[in-house]
């Protein structure tokens, strides 16, 4: 049976652009340069400066509605669960905003919500991660399962259409009988 695991940040919910606005960092060029996919300004007091608000207000990236119904196409809704990272040196603060944020925006999913940094725990044949982190996609690739990268400003797909690329990616997997 074919098992969906979304990303949270900047796959549901917006996290580059707002972490940075928050903490008033320049991020010009926006989207970031090429090659460059992690910033030297990702400190302790980076990570301290999100708090429960950050966390719990940012918005629905354009494309989330649109990829979860897309995954509901393909798989009943039990079969979609939602894995993310914590922040690194968390308080915890970032775990208790996050489950409140799927409550409100996601709340069929609350249950199926993952906190792990290891995503490829997950990973099996008929098992797909879709993230906008590189190399979560590549570890869960080398676990066994299938990823999709959703293009980010942070990553190299940057310029790509989110929903034409994970359609067509997800399309494919399933053509390939991924979910056989």
């Amino acid at each position: 049976m074919l098992r969906i695991f979304l990303d949270m940040d900047e796959v549901l919910v917006k996290y580059n652009e707002p972490a940075h606005k928050r903490l008033d960092i320049q991020m010009d060029p926006w989207p970031w340069p090429d090659g460059m996919f992690e910033l030297p300004c990702y400190t302790q007091e980076f990570w301290q400066g999100l708090d429960y608000d950050f966390w719990f207000h940012r918005e629905p990236t354009d494309y989330a509605n649109a990829i979860v119904n897309l995954c509901k196409t393909i798989v009943e809704p039990e079969q979609i669960w939602v894995c993310t990272t914590i922040a690194p040196l968390s308080t915890g603060i970032d775990l208790i905003a996050k489950m409140a944020w799927m409550n409100l925006h996601y709340p069929w999913l609350t249950d199926r919500l993952i906190f792990s940094w290891d995503k490829s725990f997950s990973a099996v044949r008929s098992s797909i991660l879709i993230d906008d982190y590189w190399e979560n996609i590549k570890a869960y690739r080398k676990a066994g399962g299938h990823g999709i990268l959703v293009p980010a400003p942070s990553n190299f797909l940057k310029r790509s259409d989110v929903m034409t690329h994970v359609r067509r990616q997800l399309f494919k997997l399933i053509e390939s009988g991924v979910a056989s």
